[in-house]
């Protein structure tokens, strides 16, 4: 669990993180509960991870990622290179979770994007 001390996204309408300017931005941000970021497997989409909810306790927010070119951002171009579409989704995605307390989990190819956020975030701290 990361805590970068900084104030939370505000808050939106549904827990998915995405954006139109922006690779992602966090919705309902909360930093009393553990917000828990999920990264899809290659070729998932964030209905991998829609029933989490019901299964956690009521302090954890599940916030899937939903990558460029996938679900509402089908237009988005998709990325090919994962350390560039990396180095967005850190840059873009850990402003947002300051002062949140947050989780990382990554399925498959969501691993090694949701190894390098927490790699990123620790060389923040």
């Amino acid at each position: 669990m990361f805590n970068l001390n900084m104030p939370p996204a505000p808050p939106s309408q549904h827990n998915s993180i995405q954006s139109h300017n922006d690779l992602f931005s966090c919705h309902e941000s909360q930093h009393e509960k553990l917000n828990l970021i999920c990264f899809p497997y290659a070729g998932g989409t964030s209905v991998t991870f829609s029933r989490w909810k019901k299964f956690l306790p009521s302090w954890i927010n599940v916030y899937p990622v939903i990558l460029p070119g996938r679900e509402g951002r089908f237009k988005e171009v998709r990325q090919t290179d994962f350390t560039t579409l990396s180095a967005k989704l850190n840059t873009s995605l850990l402003p947002k979770l300051k002062d949140t307390p947050f989780a990382i989990y990554g399925h498959s190819m969501g691993a090694w994007f949701a190894h390098e956020l927490a790699v990123f975030a620790v060389a923040l701290t």
